[in-house]
């Protein structure tokens, strides 16, 4: 998920999530999301992630009814290259191999 660093209620009103259009934000997501990260155990983590579902599924004001897939290419001289899960590109960490 993108950061939000001002929200009211479940609506984000400042920071990456506003900016990217979304405009989401749920704490308890948040607090699963951190919890997840850390979990060590495999069927522990798997819940976590169901429960966070779950609540999206719950709060999601809209369905997207189609998802583009997206493509980068680059020379074999180049490392690093992949896509976010937000379909963008980040040069940092590009370099040549």
């Amino acid at each position: 998920f993108l950061g939000c660093t001002q929200a009211r209620a479940n609506l984000c009103v400042e920071g990456a999530s506003h900016f990217q259009g979304t405009f989401y934000h749920n704490p308890k997501i948040n607090a699963l999301l951190a919890q997840q990260r850390q979990e060590g155990d495999r069927a522990r983590r798997t819940q976590q992630l169901r429960q966070i579902q779950a609540i999206a599924a719950a709060d999601v004001p809209f369905i997207p009814l189609w998802q583009t897939r997206e493509y980068a290419f680059a020379r074999k001289s180049i490392a690093g290259l992949r896509l976010e899960p937000t379909q963008q590109l980040p040069y940092s960490p590009l370099h040549k191999s």
